[in-house]
């Protein structure tokens, strides 16, 4: 991905808050958010993470997608190579379909963050759930955390 002024996205992304290790800082501030529901979701059908490879996956082999999660409390968590599992343990979601009727279902049924955690590698993965019960895991590459705003109705 090429953005008009011939950059790549990894290189503009690193010019900004742009996160990829799980410091101590990190971890505090990201479990500070535990309990905020999800009210909103944006995903694309391609990542970051496709430039580090040769192939890029088709829509029904796509594993790894970059997302928005909009949180009830007015943070925008803007997620980059995130995996998804349905509960820990299991085989991350494959297919742009079974993605998106995850993510859709994470915002109907009121999803908040249950757990921030770190993955083996000592990444970011952040436990999505109705209360205590595990409805999706997000294994996370890259983040930045911000805030948005409602758009004012004219």
């Amino acid at each position: 991905m090429t953005s008009v002024n011939g950059t790549s996205a990894i290189e503009e992304a690193s010019t900004s808050d742009f996160q990829v290790e799980l410091s101590d800082e990190a971890f505090e501030a990201l479990a500070s958010l535990k309990g905020s529901a999800v009210v909103g979701v944006s995903f694309w059908d391609s990542s970051l993470a496709d430039e580090l490879t040769e192939q890029v996956p088709a829509a029904e082999w796509r594993s790894i997608v970059d997302m928005d999660l909009r949180l009830d409390n007015g943070i925008l968590l803007e997620l980059y190579g995130v995996l998804l599992y349905p509960s820990i343990g299991d085989d991350p979601l494959q297919g742009i379909d079974r993605i998106e009727e995850t993510l859709i279902g994470l915002v109907d049924n009121e999803g908040v963050l249950v757990e921030v955690a770190e993955t083996q590698e000592g990444g970011l993965a952040l436990v999505f759930g109705p209360e205590t019960v595990t409805e999706v895991v997000l294994a996370v590459g890259a983040w930045v955390v911000s805030e948005w705003q409602d758009l004012e109705e004219e």
